[in-house]
């Protein structure tokens, strides 16, 4: 009687039995996909650095503004969102770097495909098998907590350097040259930009799409887009297009030679560097976010690549392949714009311009501190924008220094330009069937070194001068700051209003 009521027990919970088994196999047959595919990315050296893995959780990728939520206290909506994004992030980085692997690799790791996925897609299947393990994951309390436990972002300093470099000794002189180019900085931005930039050598850059929102349409597309558990502006497609095409800036470069044209990066069969094709005027965009005062702020990233610095002298540090610029703006919630900053594309010379009715001002200097960093280098504010207007970015020719921000109605063109998505630069085409990434995986555009590279080591900045990826910007050579930190605003910032 005991063994048929043994045998009974067992035959019910048989379905059951299999079916654990089955899900743990799956789990199982995944991780091994991902890491694999991770394996074969790594030794064919295609890696997309945009955004970082996360050790433990071979389908997520982060970045600094997802990791500030990391300590936050979240119900079950808002870590299915904290997840998804993470998740969303891990996507994407796959796509480019499958575009990266000829036939051959591609192969390689199809046949690692779990076995129930056998019909779908590679891509289908990373997406499958993606969304599997999130879902396991947010039903276990301890593979959540190990998750908070171990998703960061690393910094983009060498710690080996400084201490090699005698960092907290050399660091002074260091800060001594960076507060005397703030000095200048500020010098020109009081000088006449006539006498910067003569009218004569400066050539107009104007977005190709001319349309404007209205005050209400602007008011109405923000009203919503935050309607989600971690409350972050997230708009549609088509809301983005909007938003970026109705802040674009207008750019106005010094010309003195083709270098000092704005351009499309991209890339010839087996070319050790990248070049900038100057016949194709574009202006990447991306999306960011900031967080203050306790509120998600949406971010408009514009940036633009010039085919090289020019050299000033026969050994001039600054100098080398490719250049460019990146400016931000930030919206409150009503869509306008709060702050502006801009930054060389190696992060080098980040400036902010506050808008001048709107609250913020530079947090006072703390003369009793001894904390030894740059200081944000505020050298204006810009005016707030009518109906009709855009912002101009006046930049010098050769070096192609950002020396004036002015708001104008735009001026009769020469060139206008078009907006392309940032995610572009991350699988350019080539002259093969395989796509390349303009930046390598550590997140540096190959061949654009510097020599300042030589003086400036000590600073724990990894190849100082080269031109980078986002989410790779430090942005501080004595200190630590990065341009994609979603606490610059509060770290900088006091709002008066």
């Amino acid at each position: 009687m005991i063994l048929l009521m043994t045998l009974s027990m067992l035959l019910i919970n048989l379905p059951s039995a299999r079916a654990s088994t089955d899900e743990l196999l799956l789990q199982l047959q995944c991780t091994s996909f991902l890491k694999k595919f991770d394996r074969i990315v790594s030794h064919t050296a295609t890696g997309d650095a945009q955004a970082s893995p996360v050790t433990g959780f071979p389908y997520l990728r982060t970045s600094r503004f997802l990791v500030s939520f990391r300590d936050q206290v979240m119900g079950q909506a808002a870590l299915r969102q904290w997840l998804g994004m993470m998740r969303q992030l891990d996507a994407q980085a796959r796509a480019m770097e499958w575009s990266h692997l000829d036939a051959e690799w591609q192969a390689f790791i199809a046949a690692a495909k779990p076995v129930v996925m056998g019909n779908s897609s590679t891509m289908e299947a990373i997406s499958q098998c993606g969304r599997y393990l999130v879902t396991k994951d947010l039903a276990k309390p301890d593979r959540l907590k190990a998750l908070r436990d171990v998703v960061q972002v690393a910094g983009d300093y060498q710690v080996w350097k400084r201490i090699t470099g005698l960092y907290y000794l050399t660091r002074y002189a260091t800060l001594d040259g960076i507060e005397k180019l703030a000095e200048l900085t500020h010098e020109r931005y009081r000088s006449k930009l006539d006498e910067l930039m003569p009218v004569a050598t400066r050539k107009i850059f104007t977005p190709q799409a001319t349309s404007f929102l209205g005050t209400d349409q602007l008011r109405s597309l923000m009203q919503n887009i935050s309607r989600n558990p971690l409350q972050i502006p997230l708009p549609s497609k088509k809301q983005a297009e909007l938003l970026l095409q109705h802040y674009a800036p207008v750019w106005v470069p010094g010309q003195t030679s083709e270098n000092d044209s704005i351009g499309k990066p991209s890339w010839l069969t087996d070319q050790s560097w990248p070049y900038v094709d100057t016949q194709q005027p574009v202006t990447y965009t991306l999306l960011s976010h900031t967080r203050f005062q306790g509120i998600t702020l949406l971010q408009l990233v514009y940036t633009i690549w010039f085919p090289g610095r020019t050299a000033e002298s026969a050994i001039d540090s600054l100098a080398g392949h490719l250049d460019g610029i990146t400016w931000r703006v930030t919206l409150d919630p009503q869509g306008q714009p709060l702050i502006y900053d801009s930054m060389h594309n190696c992060g080098c010379y980040h400036l902010f311009f506050p808008v001048a009715d709107s609250g913020l001002e530079p947090e006072p200097v703390n003369a009793d501190s001894a904390t030894v960093e740059e200081r944000a280098l505020v050298p204006q504010q810009v005016a707030t924008l009518q109906q009709g207007e855009r912002v101009h970015l006046y930049i010098t020719a050769g070096s192609h220094d950002l020396v004036r921000v002015r708001v104008r109605r735009p001026e009769p063109s020469s060139v206008s330009y078009e907006l392309e998505d940032y995610n572009e630069l991350r699988s350019l085409a080539t002259e093969s069937d395989v796509r390349r990434s303009l930046f390598d995986p550590a997140g540096l555009v190959p061949g654009t070194e510097r020599l300042e590279s030589l003086y400036l080591w000590p600073m724990g900045v990894l190849r100082p001068g080269a031109m980078r990826q986002w989410g790779h910007h430090a942005t501080a050579f004595v200190g630590r700051r990065h341009f994609d930190q979603p606490d610059l605003m509060e770290r900088y910032f006091v709002y008066r209003q």
